[in-house]
């Protein structure tokens, strides 16, 4: 049974096409490729099969090695790609031997747009991708049809969970209309749509149990690491900011979350890139990794270690060296990532035990000392 399909568009049938063709047919990817040459017969069949789409291939940028901008036909149809297939993080192959600034620029934010020079690449670096896309179920999630998409009907279960009578469902809803100021449609939709994600994500973290043995659920390196797509808000509680002249000075948001949209001024506490434990052989250094990853204060004290990932080089947050800064110097740095609303709640425990001790007068050690002596 095939995996979907593959569709490359090339106007070079003697040079590309067939060469591609005859080196996929002997790599025996559980997927079907369709070829075009024109940009009609690459719309027509992505359009007719988009269910069955799982990677798009293609070139159409003309030989003319001189010119320096995109000719309108090909600026069209590359912002029709963008716009029309990028989002739904189907891989996508521009290759071409005319790259050029203008088409990297305009992918650049995207992760799953793969800009190949023909000139240093064959065709075998484009499979090489799309077999690990496949065998590591990558396909199966985002594509069109993919568990991302069947995903609704797990929705609609965990929603309909969380009211158990006609009078709980009515009267949420009548509570939105009645503090919503006329906006309550716009409410309503945004507030169950929230119920049904935060009920299905607890679902999905919380851990499963077997009958006998509760199963603990472990998250991947980069799920505790984000980016944020509410670009709107520019700075809050967990996003980690680099600076834009020194990229070893990296700080985190600590402002509450009900501040910091008004706030004046951040608190902040700075981190130590790569200050992760590295050395992975061994008992005791596994062990070291795993007490710095769960922020165990034997390891950590009142520190916490964020562990490395392919998103975030890792390293340690400062506690005791927070500070504040004015809402203006925020302009000097980017915002690198974000932390999960879970690492930034533990983070934010962890600063507010070191903030609020209390301490005490220190004992004498030395008489401390020749008192257990005695004894």
């Amino acid at each position: 049974m095939s995996n979907g399909i593959i569709v490359h568009l090339d106007d070079d049938a003697k040079k590309i096409l067939g060469p591609s063709k005859e080196y996929f047919d002997q790599t025996h990817i559980d997927m079907e490729l369709i070829q075009c040459q024109n940009e009609k017969e690459f719309l027509d069949i992505v359009s007719e099969r988009m269910s069955d789409v799982r990677v798009l291939i293609f070139d159409l940028l003309s030989s003319d090695t001189d010119r320096e901008l995109l000719k309108p036909e090909e600026a069209h149809f590359l912002t029709h790609i963008k716009d029309s297939f990028a989002k739904y993080n189907v891989p996508i192959f521009i290759y071409s031997g005319y790259i050029m600034e203008e088409i990297i620029s305009q992918f650049k934010e995207y992760g799953n747009v793969y800009i190949v020079d023909k000139a240093q690449h064959g065709f075998d670096y484009i499979t090489n991708k799309i077999e690990l896309f496949l065998e590591s179920g990558f396909l199966e999630v985002f594509s069109p049809d993919g568990i991302i998409d069947k995903i609704k009907a797990d929705l609609h279960r965990t929603f309909i969970s969380q009211f158990k009578s006609n009078k709980e469902l009515e009267s949420t809803i009548q509570l939105i209309i009645d503090n919503s100021d006329g906006q309550h449609k716009d409410r309503t939709k945004t507030v169950f749509t929230r119920i049904a994600i935060r009920t299905l994500l607890h679902e999905m973290i919380s851990p499963s149990f077997d009958g006998e043995n509760p199963s603990e659920k472990k998250l991947a390196l980069t799920e505790h690491y984000i980016r944020r797509i509410n670009n709107e808000i520019v700075v809050f509680t967990g996003d980690i900011f680099v600076s834009n002249t020194n990229p070893k000075d990296v700080m985190i948001i600590l402002t509450p979350r009900c501040n910091i949209m008004r706030t004046t001024e951040y608190l902040v506490c700075p981190i130590d890139l790569n200050d992760f434990p590295k050395k992975t052989v061994g008992g005791d250094a596994k062990k070291k990794i795993g007490l710095a990853a769960q922020g165990d204060p034997k390891y950590s004290g009142y520190n916490r270690h964020l562990p490395p990932s392919p998103i975030f080089s890792g390293g340690q947050i400062l506690i005791a060296k927070y500070k504040i800064i004015k809402k203006a110097e925020i302009d000097n740095y980017h915002r690198e990532v974000s932390l999960s609303d879970e690492l930034t709640n533990e983070i934010l425990g962890k600063f507010g035990a070191y903030f609020f001790r209390t301490g005490i007068t220190p004992w004498d050690q030395s008489e401390m000392i020749a008192h257990l002596q005695q004894n």
